[in-house]
């Protein structure tokens, strides 16, 4: 038997549970619970504990309780929550995905037939760490703290002078923390990850280079599984923004400085090839070469600016070609300004010994990202361009997502309403358990949603991910502890229906 037999078993099972018992009201009248929250602790950049004390249930069964969360006041059950089991007394809650350097308010609650109750709402600020070392298999780098705050994107000021068209119109772009590498990635940590090295220039300290948008993709998965952390490309604008100094900005032409020469290696300077990275002087953040030595992709795909305000941009969700900014060791002065914006011809395959990538760190405002990198061998092909454009004809008619035999279905989409579904499944049979009549009746009507669920979910085979995966036992699980917990408490005559 599969795992994922045995998980669908467990949603059948919970749901004939469900089906079983319908009992009338008790005898005691039924009012809200009363609940405390606890002190906050453990702070880190991205993760909390808090938790709670139900002292009283409310005359009723406490069906669902944790801790909700927002950086408003007040947070509800329609906010992010956790749910830590259910009955009266003392509960933890491990809170995660939470933005580096953010107040929230937090608050215990706790849900019972008649609504839920609230604690105390108290308030806590995550930390954000200047900077983080990171160690894969062996290999050090450091990720800069990126204060997240508003710019404008494109060019500005002196930047109009040489600015081509794509760079204009200059517009508002608010952006979230991050966090950005200290410097390009090195032969070094790809070496590391990857266990090989495409680079022209051989050196560990050099940049690596001949690298693919697809052989980043296929890195950036690796080094996520190797760390537990989620890495991935910066945004342009989370580029230029880093590139520009952030919030600590004196709004340089290049990046650190207006002479080049202190701190970018390129065509003048560069003696025809890369150089070792953090070399020159670093811009206002600490950061190293994000002018200069190798170009560095990005995550989005190209499109022209507007004169539209963005919150955290990246890019349209399809596209023609990737970007990538910098500048390199071959390029003139002019592109190596921090608002010169450049974009890939190779599509898949094509790689440049001048170009390379740079990290960004995610935090949890990414899920506007929904970024899922699809590893891959890299390929061979490579391309000793002469032209700091990086032009190549490559035929991109494989479509990768086609061949790879998987269903379109949004599983993520799937289990979120299927989870909501759940909760409201179990409030309605607790009414319904409680003697309300229209709640009964609703409640019939539901089972046939339930098996449409349950049909999905089987077919669903092996385009759950793990995490999918997990995430589908974990909500099958709290479907049948809160199922066989409304049974158990279940007084009176019942009713049994067909399911």
């Amino acid at each position: 038997m599969t795992k994922k037999t045995t998980i669908i078993g467990k949603l059948a099972a919970a749901f004939a549970i469900v089906a079983l018992v319908l009992v009338s009201a008790s005898c005691n009248k039924a009012e809200l619970s009363k609940v405390a929250t606890s002190d906050v602790a453990n702070i880190t950049d991205t993760t909390a504990t808090c938790g709670g004390d139900v002292k009283f249930g409310g005359n009723d069964s406490v069906t669902a309780r944790g801790v909700c969360w927002s950086t408003k006041g007040e947070p509800t059950t329609s906010d992010s929550h956790t749910t830590d089991s259910a009955g009266t007394g003392t509960f933890n809650s491990e809170i995660g995905g939470l933005e580096p350097g953010t107040t929230y308010y937090i608050r215990a609650y706790a849900t019972n037939s008649v609504g839920t109750a609230y604690g105390e709402t108290k308030t806590f600020t995550t930390t954000f760490t200047a900077e983080r070392i990171i160690t894969a298999n062996g290999v050090s780098f450091t990720m800069k703290a990126v204060a997240g705050g508003s710019f404008k994107m494109g060019a500005t000021g002196d930047l109009e002078n040489d600015a081509d068209n794509d760079e204009l119109p200059a517009h508002d772009v608010a952006l979230n923390n991050f966090y950005m590498g200290e410097t390009e990635v090195t032969q070094a940590l790809w070496q590391a990850v990857m266990g090989n090295n495409p680079s022209k220039f051989q050196g560990d300290d050099l940049p690596v280079e001949r690298v693919s948008r697809e052989d980043c993709d296929t890195f950036v998965a690796r080094l996520n599984k190797i760390t537990g952390l989620t890495f991935r490309l910066p945004t342009e604008a989370e580029w230029e923004y880093a590139a520009r100094g952030g919030s600590q900005s004196q709004g340089f032409v290049h990046s650190g400085s207006n002479t080049l020469d202190d701190v970018a290696w390129h065509k003048k300077n560069s003696g025809g090839k890369t150089h070792p990275v953090k070399t020159k002087q670093s811009n206002e953040l600490g950061i190293y070469d994000m002018s200069g030595n190798v170009w560095e992709w990005c995550f989005d795909w190209y499109e022209e600016y507007s004169d539209d305000s963005r919150n955290n941009p990246a890019g349209p969700e399809m596209g023609e070609n990737h970007t990538f900014r910098g500048g390199c060791w071959k390029s003139e002065t002019k592109r190596c300004r921090v608002s010169f914006r450049n974009q890939d011809r190779t599509i898949k395959t094509g790689t440049s010994e001048c170009l390379g990538l740079r990290l960004v760190l995610a935090t949890t405002s990414d899920n506007y990202l929904n970024y899922t990198p699809k590893p891959q061998e890299p390929e061979e092909s490579t391309i000793d361009s002469d032209d700091d454009d990086i032009t190549a004809d490559i035929d991109d008619d494989d479509d990768e997502e086609v061949k790879s035999g998987k269903s379109s279905e949004n599983w993520d989409k799937v289990l979120d309403d299927y989870e909501s579904y759940v909760d409201s499944y179990l409030r309605l049979y607790k009414k319904a358990m409680d003697g309300d009549a229209s709640a009964m009746s609703e409640y019939i009507n539901m089972l046939d949603k339930a098996q449409s669920f349950q049909r999905k979910l089987e077919k669903a085979g092996d385009d759950l991910s793990v995490s999918q995966m997990n995430r589908l036992n974990k909500i099958s699980l709290k479907m049948a502890k809160e199922a066989e917990k409304i049974a158990n408490s279940a007084k009176g005559k019942s009713a049994s229906f067909s399911f």
